[in-house]
């Protein structure tokens, strides 16, 4: 806890923001290293059933990079909590950083 609200408070969020994302981030990291954990576990549904679902079929038949989908899905949380919680006037300076940017 104290590592890893350290590395949010780096981040550049205020004290109150960096405590919320740090909360937030544990709770959706933790449930998903729970969720991975059962998926790994559970039995497939047989194919006649999934013969009904086409879309549900697609998933459970898709090949799996367990590895790469956990780290997307911790980055993507972790930029999305941080673009949502930083202040408004740091966005706005980073938008027109950016925007500058990008027209070179």
């Amino acid at each position: 806890t104290e590592q890893w609200l350290s590395l949010w408070r780096q981040s550049g969020l205020p004290d109150e923001q960096a405590s919320t994302a740090a909360v937030a981030s544990s709770m959706a990291i933790t449930g998903l290293v729970h969720e991975e954990a059962h998926y790994r576990t559970m039995k497939l549904p047989h194919a006649a059933t999934l013969k009904s679902f086409p879309d549900a079929r697609a998933v459970f038949r898709a090949p799996q990079n367990r590895d790469a989908q956990f780290e997307l899905t911790v980055r993507a949380l972790i930029e999305g909590l941080h673009k949502r919680l930083l202040p408004a006037p740091v966005r706005a300076r980073r938008k027109v950083k950016s925007s500058r940017l990008s027209s070179f």
